[in-house]
């Protein structure tokens, strides 16, 4: 593994020839950069893989980590033509392939079981955040909040500099103005999900299928993919929207309970 312009050390990995290998994510510095994916040449313009991926080990390799300037406090971010820049990856992942941290709406840590008796706002029709309706409000409770506070934000929080939740309306504008191409295998990594291409400048995201937690079991992992906005269902204050897809044609927006625990994929300007 080349640093192929970070000052860190490379690393050499011992295989033996026709074994299986598990591709290694990158664990080079480089400052004012974000790590993108390994090529075999050093000006990408080779064979590519990326970290997970398997290979079968028939010769010498020498991967060449690949960088981008398109970094926002040390994590990449892709053009797509549109109000606001698509991180790669979600909160707590490393590529794009993996699910990462399940977040309640309004927390901004992982736990263990994920319902109402464990949410930092309160319970259903009992909200003390984030709420219009004084009949979803505990003791009437209301505050007008219908987007998320950066102090509540798992985007603004985990990530810092301009990174934030994406709204209902910045989801809609992902999924009506880009291309979405459903795929069983990204980049040899196994994972399903929806390659989503700028239909003006070809640049993609990948959201992989990321299912959602309740309690404490994983619903839908690899079936479907929902992802939290910042935005509160204004008809239902316990509800919060999300952006869901459980195949090629099935993708819109949905309001569910906001104790779920969902993936985040981050924004910025």
């Amino acid at each position: 593994y080349m640093p192929n312009g970070s000052t860190s050390e490379a690393i050499v990995d011992t295989v033996r020839y026709g074994c299986s290998y598990t591709i290694k994510s990158c664990t080079f510095s480089y400052p004012e950069y974000g790590f993108v994916e390994w090529n075999t040449s050093a000006d990408g313009r080779s064979v590519t893989y990326f970290p997970a991926e398997s290979i079968l080990v028939m010769k010498n390799i020498i991967l060449y980590a690949q960088w981008s300037d398109c970094v926002e406090n040390g994590y990449v971010w892709i053009d797509l033509g549109l109000s606001v820049k698509w991180a790669t990856c979600n909160v707590g992942a490393t590529t794009p392939e993996e699910y990462g941290n399940y977040y309640a709406w309004g927390e901004t840590t992982p736990k263990y079981y994920y319902n109402w008796s464990t949410y930092k706002y309160g319970y259903e029709l009992n909200m003390t955040k984030y709420c219009n309706d004084a009949s979803c409000g505990k003791d009437g409770f209301t505050d007008a909040k219908t987007v998320l506070d950066p102090e509540d934000d798992a985007a603004a929080v985990n990530w810092g500099g301009a990174w934030r939740m994406p709204t209902d309306a910045e989801w809609t504008e992902l999924r009506t103005n880009c291309i979405w191409t459903w795929t069983d295998d990204y980049n040899g990594t196994g994972e399903a999900g929806q390659i989503v291409t700028s239909r003006t400048n070809g640049n993609h995201i990948f959201l992989p299928l990321s299912g959602w937690i309740m309690e404490n079991e994983l619903s839908y992992g690899n079936c479907t993919g929902t992802y939290w906005s910042s935005s509160l269902d204004m008809h239902y204050a316990d509800y919060a929207w999300n952006e869901f897809f459980s195949h090629p044609y099935n993708m819109n927006m949905d309001s569910n309970l906001r104790c779920c625990g969902r993936s985040v994929r981050p924004v910025c300007k």
